[in-house]
């Protein structure tokens, strides 16, 4: 469908398979053509119009693009959520190391002492018993 538009066609779009003929073509391989009346009553005036695949490349390139950029937008999205959930494991993690590093009770150091002869109980569990 690259034929040039010449004798008695409009030489401005791409023309499609027109041909001067008093019946003019209404479709065609590559669109439709537009007719009015030449100079003989038996004869029109076919006007190509522009083939129709560019603009359907058009659409298809412009639908394939808009695909693109929404899929791009979902990885973006996909990959600020991993970014945000490794954060939050990584401080958790850090607040658990810290949290096992020190001690979560101060035991006083018990020494052992006799047991008092008159009560027979030992002193130093007196004192452990009194420190809880």
């Amino acid at each position: 469908c690259s034929l040039s538009c010449d004798r008695g066609y409009t030489p401005s779009a791409n023309c499609t398979s027109c041909v001067l003929t008093n019946i003019c073509e209404a479709s065609n391989p590559c669109g439709t053509a537009d007719c009015s009346l030449g100079s003989q009553p038996d004869q029109y005036i076919c006007y190509c119009a522009a083939n129709t695949s560019n603009t359907q490349s058009q659409s298809l390139s412009a639908s394939i693009i808009a695909i693109i950029t929404v899929l791009s937008l979902i990885i973006a999205v996909c990959i600020a959520l991993i970014v945000v959930l490794v954060v939050v494991v990584v401080i958790n993690n850090k607040k658990q190391k810290q949290q096992l590093q020190q001690p979560s009770h101060d035991y006083d150091i018990i020494c052992p002492t006799a047991s008092d002869p008159v009560t027979q109980t030992n002193q130093a569990y007196q004192v452990g018993r009194q420190l809880f």
